[in-house]
């Protein structure tokens, strides 16, 4: 009787493993299909130096072999963003955009931000479950994305070259028109 009732289990086991397949999902890696960092979020330019009163962006655009703005799933995506003093912060966002900007809420970034060079290193994960038409067999697989290099972007502690420029500049004016108005 005990060797029925194992073997039973044992078969129902087995048979619900086969029928899902998620015992045995298969995973793909890819790399993003684009990633840079950007000034704000919806920018497309690649910025890679950014001044003291600018907050970075992360663009990632997912690589799901579509050219739809839709993802078949849902992905997560954690970033982490090593500052010059090598402290780590980690994002972490789900979302069904293909393609998503990430960054710390101005407060936080205001209370970490470091002049230097930051690090910053992402991956994600999309889970897609399928069900084949022809026998009804759930099949799921999981997508990871790996950044294709860890990458890095600036902090400028001051202000930027052009306004250091145009303030000398404007210095140089007001001194020649008050030694004009002497003579």
């Amino acid at each position: 009787m005990k060797f029925r009732t194992g073997m039973l289990l044992v078969a129902a086991l087995v048979g619900s493993c086969l029928l899902s397949k998620a015992a045995f999902a298969e995973t793909t890696e890819l790399e993003y299909a684009d990633e840079f960092t950007t000034k704000s979020s919806g920018s497309m330019a690649n910025i890679t130096t950014f001044s003291w009163s600018e907050k970075p962006w992360l663009f990632l655009q997912l690589n799901d072999g579509s050219t739809s703005d839709a993802l078949p799933s849902v992905a997560d995506t954690w970033s982490t963003w090593r500052d010059p003093s090598g402290t780590n912060y980690t994002l972490t966002e789900t979302t069904t955009v293909n393609g998503q900007w990430l960054s710390f809420s101005d407060a936080l970034w205001n209370s970490i931000r470091k002049a230097g060079d930051w690090t910053l290193t992402a991956w994600s994960q999309m889970n897609t479950t399928t069900i084949d038409p022809d026998t009804g067999i759930s099949e799921s697989a999981a997508i990871v994305y790996n950044t294709k290099d860890t990458f890095t972007f600036k902090v400028l502690s001051g202000p930027e070259p052009i306004s250091c420029g145009l303030f000398l500049l404007g210095g140089a004016a007001l001194a020649l028109s008050r030694k004009r108005k002497k003579v």
